[in-house]
């Protein structure tokens, strides 16, 4: 049994208490509250000092493979590609550097990503990668994952055939790891058929795993779906990724996955960047989850993310950071300082929930996760107090507006980061 004490503990995004103490068993939270109530049942615990003790920080929606363009490690010879990027001609640009890369290169930077992760107080990554490249590196990380393996294909003709070869990728992840599990990533719209869309959602279905897509992510996409031209189309047809069997559907994306019967859970969306009031309206009623990148959506130019309105109608929306290609860290607390700087009306509680409960939920571990609470996995996540802070009030601001790395990180019970000792701990 191990009992943590720290200045301030963070049970959920409306419970902030000073003073307080966590009791972990067996992995998992057994007890939380204030230290005197904690300690005067048990003896003998680690003193945090002046720390704020909260739930891990949870990114539903990263890439950690390779390449890093916009921070990080990049690939030798690449060029830092600064914002705003237009997307069709970055895509075309990443493409031609992945085929540079090495299978080490893939390796490699899927552990520098973990690693960024955990110095930010990240304890559970949805990863949207290639499991056959990637594997190694996710087998030996400390965190909770979940690797959602990415699939393309927009032939129809040939999407039985691909989803078979899927099944196949995932059956590679050993079940015996209990933070390792697997999902689906069928890309977008414009690169995955109607008919893998759905293979793939019965296969998530039956193997009770999460299923992302990115959707409406593009104007370009929302217009190739309503009327079947525009520069995504040229794209798509110029790297050799368009299949002539494929029809445009003359719906907007979301209208396009209700139609396709997916929009509901496992199945999560990525971006929603350009929504109608009906797309919203059709999101609220199915109950699917939205993850907004606000960083990534900054670096590609995109305005105004309806998120304050998915919200007002009850979506939930979860906050994730894309991948270094379009990013600069791997920090979610980050994320919530942006939204802080760039759009009003949403208070701290809200977006710390946004980068905790709402994004456990997102992932299908809203039981699990998330929060400070008896029986709850022992995933938690220490920041320092470099600030004067005087009241449990000023809490959560202070960790939007400084975005401190982490002390110390740990998952299932287990310290995975210590930042005293410099190092990742497996």
């Amino acid at each position: 049994m191990v009992i943590l004490r720290t200045k301030y503990l963070i049970l959920n995004p409306d419970t902030v208490i000073e003073d307080g103490a966590v009791v972990i068993k067996d992995g998992k939270i057994r007890q939380a509250g204030p230290a005197a109530r904690i300690l005067k049942k048990n003896t003998g615990y680690l003193n945090l000092n002046r720390t704020v003790l909260m739930p891990g920080l949870i990114n539903p929606h990263t890439h950690l493979e390779g390449p890093e363009l916009y921070g990080g490690i990049r690939p030798a010879g690449a060029r830092k590609l600064k914002p705003p990027q237009y997307f069709p001609a970055w895509a075309a640009k990443v493409i031609k550097i992945r085929l540079r890369l090495k299978p080490r290169d893939f390796i490699k930077t899927t552990k520098h990503g973990y690693e960024i992760c955990l110095k930010n107080g990240i304890t559970t990554v949805g990863d949207h990668t290639h499991i056959e490249r990637t594997l190694k590196a996710h087998q030996s990380a400390p965190l909770r994952r979940i690797l959602l393996e990415e699939v393309i294909n927009l032939n129809s003709l040939t999407a039985e055939e691909t989803a078979q070869l899927v099944k196949k990728n995932l059956r590679q992840v050993s079940s015996n790891n209990s933070l390792l599990r697997i999902g689906l990533a069928p890309h977008a719209p414009y690169s995955v058929s109607g008919h893998l869309y759905q293979a793939l959602f019965k296969i998530a279905r039956q193997m009770k795993i999460p299923l992302s897509t990115h959707l409406s992510e593009l104007k370009e996409e929302v217009e190739l779906l309503k009327k079947g031209k525009g520069p995504l189309l040229s794209f798509l047809k110029k790297i050799g990724r368009f299949s002539p069997f494929w029809y445009y559907p003359r719906l907007s994306p979301v209208e396009y996955l209700n139609k396709l019967g997916m929009l509901k859970p496992p199945t999560f969306l990525i971006h929603c960047n350009y929504l109608s009031q009906n797309d919203i309206k059709l999101l609220a009623q199915n109950g699917v989850s939205v993850v907004f990148c606000p960083k990534s959506q900054h670096y590609f130019g995109h305005k105004n993310h309806p998120f304050r309105q998915l919200l007002k109608n009850k979506v939930n929306v979860a906050l994730g950071t894309d991948g270094l290609g379009s990013n600069d860290n791997l920090s979610i607390l980050e994320e919530m300082r942006f939204i802080a700087q760039n759009y009003s009306g949403i208070r701290p509680a809200q977006l710390l929930k946004m980068g905790t409960v709402n994004a456990a939920r997102a992932l299908g571990l809203s039981k699990q996760i998330g929060l400070i609470k008896p029986g709850y996995e022992a995933d938690l996540a220490a920041f320092p107090l470099n600030q004067n802070i005087t009241s449990p009030k000023q809490v959560i601001p202070y960790l939007i507006k400084t975005c401190p790395p982490s002390i110390m990180t740990m998952v299932s019970g287990k310290i995975v980061y210590d930042r005293h000792n410099n190092n990742s701990l497996q």
